[in-house]
């Protein structure tokens, strides 16, 4: 997707507000072929469940694939080193296995 397109289709989607931040979209008001793509990136991700809205996702996972960086590399384990690796930005930080 070009980034013009992406820009058109932020602007398009209204994105719901709580408590004075953004906090979801609706799947329904995103526009195909977007919503299919978005869709099929949001897989194995958590989505918020609005009461009355239907199928909904995060604001800034909407956001953050409109600007290229969603879905997210997961993270690579080593639990030897006890060492993360964010595959998507090769940084890494230490965490204790037990």
């Amino acid at each position: 997707m070009l980034q013009d397109e992406r820009r058109a289709a932020l602007s398009a989607v209204p994105v719901i507000e709580r408590a004075g931040r953004a906090y979801y979209v609706r799947m329904a008001d995103i526009p195909p072929p977007w919503e299919a793509a978005f869709r099929a990136a949001l897989r194995g991700s958590a989505c918020p469940a609005i009461d009355g809205e239907g199928e909904c996702a995060y604001a800034w996972d909407w956001h953050d694939w409109l600007n290229g960086s969603f879905p997210r590399q997961p993270l690579k384990i080593c639990a030897r080193e006890g060492v993360m690796v964010d595959t998507d930005k090769g940084r890494s930080a230490h965490a204790s296995f037990r």
